[in-house]
């Protein structure tokens, strides 16, 4: 990875991976845990099978989890970027 994007360690890498997602996720275990009413784990992997739309932090998800798909996010849905260093616009990896 540092050889790759140009950082000396982990530390340069300024942007907090996965945040967002974690955010969204947190929302959906809690909505889960309200639809089952309790914290018994087949209650709340049923009940997120079942939820419905939520409108999070990184996209809106149609239906996040189903019984066949336990990802909410597909590889479409990510990608690697980074920040350019003469703007800081948020610019896509293109791997070569």
């Amino acid at each position: 990875h540092n050889r790759q994007f140009g950082t000396k360690s982990e530390r340069d890498i300024i942007s907090a991976v996965g945040v967002a997602h974690a955010y969204d996720l947190t929302h959906l275990l809690a909505k889960a845990i309200d639809k089952a009413g309790s914290t018994d784990r087949p209650a709340i992997r049923n009940a997120l099978e079942k939820l419905g739309s939520h409108q999070g932090a990184v996209r809106r998800y149609a239906q996040p989890f189903t019984a066949d798909r336990h990802e909410a996010l597909d590889p479409k849905d990510v990608f690697m970027a980074y920040y350019a260093k003469t703007d800081g616009a948020l610019e896509k990896y293109l791997y070569r």
